[in-house]
């Protein structure tokens, strides 16, 4: 029962978004134009981007004072995997955020 409870924890995840953390853009990427930042993913990140804004002393970070450290997570498999490419790009964006307040 557990594996049906979480399985549909993530379909309403994937369908919905996550409160402060990301949104469903309205069409897929392959209904955007090309090369336009809805064309590169199915969620909007910006309540993300507003969450850490709110949450996060960037101004500590960027001072030396402390470090931060980011692994995203699978949202499929509830997993971290540190070498996915594609969390080398969200910590790239983390990355951009911070060093914006610097």
């Amino acid at each position: 029962m557990t594996g049906t409870v979480e399985t549909a924890r993530h379909r309403q995840v994937q369908q919905d978004g996550a409160a402060g953390f990301f949104t469903p853009r309205p069409l897929p990427p392959f209904f955007s134009s090309s090369g336009s930042i809805e064309a590169e993913s199915f969620y909007d990140v910006a309540p993300l981007k507003a969450t850490l804004e709110r949450l996060v002393d960037f101004d500590r970070i960027n001072s030396g004072a402390m470090w931060l450290a980011v692994s995203p997570i699978s949202m499929v498999w509830s997993l971290s995997n540190d070498n996915d490419p594609a969390n080398r790009w969200m910590r790239s964006q983390v990355g951009q955020l911070v060093s914006s307040y610097g």
